[in-house]
Formats: C-alpha cells, sequence, structure tokens
C-alpha cells in the first residue's frame, strides 16, 4: 500500500511538474495558442501585443513584450 502511493504521488508530481498552457484547453488548441503567440511576436501590431503580452506570458513562457 505504501509503496503504491508513494509510486502514484511520483507519478502526479512528474506529470504536473511539465504542465504547460491553458489547463482548460486540449493540447492541440494549447500548441495552436502557442504558434498564434510567436506569430503576435513577430507580426502584430502594437495594439495587439499588448493585449497578448499577459497570456502568452503566462502560460507559454513567451514574452510579446512590444516595446522590445
Amino acid at each position: 500500500m505504501r509503496k503504491t502511493l508513494i509510486i502514484a504521488l511520483a507519478i502526479f508530481g512528474a506529470t504536473s511538474a511539465f504542465a504547460w498552457g491553458n489547463p482548460y484547453l486540449t493540447p492541440a488548441q494549447n500548441m495552436q495558442n502557442y504558434k498564434l503567440c510567436l506569430n503576435t511576436k513577430a507580426n502584430g501590431t502594437k495594439q495587439q501585443k499588448i493585449l497578448a503580452q499577459w497570456a502568452c506570458l503566462t502560460y507559454y513562457g513567451v514574452d510579446t513584450n512590444p516595446e522590445g
């Protein structure tokens, strides 16, 4: 029983340590949003970059700071 609990906690800890993106989206939706973050960083208008900065930094670790 104790060994099973330790293994379960290790698996849970390993999966939560690599959590990435918005937890309410599917992996495909997270990947699409990540690509949109990169596209906004490269090609977005100043207003789009300002609006996307918080979400991209929070969920994906991409700083889309328009001030550079």
